[in-house]
């Protein structure tokens, strides 16, 4: 049975330009891309951009729609077992009904290293939101919301491991201007993962 994406959200970011938040969640997530790299779930590519040239192989963009590399589905990789060097699901999970399948997908084409990127659903500016308007302002799009604790308990019930978690910069309210410190309130939650061989 197919799983269910809304392609609403899949094809939401298909003509942004990159926001300055965007690019440094870029660069910090390049550190950690090596060999041959998969970007399931692309949406217009924009990792590529930022990726070291001597550290890469190859470069392959996945999503559902866009001018991008391959039209697939995270769902069903159409890729052969650990064929990438790494695999990058960023700001995927969150629009998914089944993150845990398509999590599978990404580790099973993954030759040992995976990267997840999520809305941290603790940042600075949803905490004030909470606090003075009682509002949730997580993106309409998003069907769930993923702390530590879900991340790792996704990751090991696929069989990977986290070894890095980066906290990004806090980005202000209001002004969306980026403070340059790592921090547990900061916009996103970066997790860097290499996968366990029994």
């Amino acid at each position: 049975m197919p799983k269910a994406y809304d392609t609403q959200s899949l094809n939401q970011y298909q003509d942004l330009k990159p926001a300055s938040d965007d690019r440094e969640r870029f660069k910090i997530i390049s550190k950690y891309c090596v060999g041959d790299v998969l970007d399931a779930g692309c949406g217009s590519g924009l990792l590529k951009n930022y990726l070291n040239k001597d550290r890469i192989n190859s470069y392959i963009g996945l999503d559902v729609d866009g001018k991008i590399d391959i039209h697939g589905s995270v769902y069903d990789l159409p890729f052969k077992n650990e064929s990438f060097d790494t695999v990058t699901t960023l700001e995927v999970l969150e629009h998914l009904e089944h993150p845990i399948d398509a999590l599978k997908e990404v580790v099973r084409v993954s030759k040992r290293r995976v990267i997840i990127s999520v809305p941290n659903p603790w940042n600075i500016n949803q905490i004030i939101s909470l606090i003075t308007r009682n509002h949730n302002i997580m993106e309409p799009n998003h069907v769930n919301l993923f702390g530590d604790n879900e991340i790792e308990r996704l990751c090991e019930r696929v069989g990977i491991k986290i070894v890095k978690k980066e906290r990004f910069y806090i980005l202000t309210p209001i002004l969306r201007k980026l403070i340059p410190i790592k921090s547990r309130f900061g916009q996103w939650s970066i997790y860097v993962c290499e996968k366990r061989h029994e």
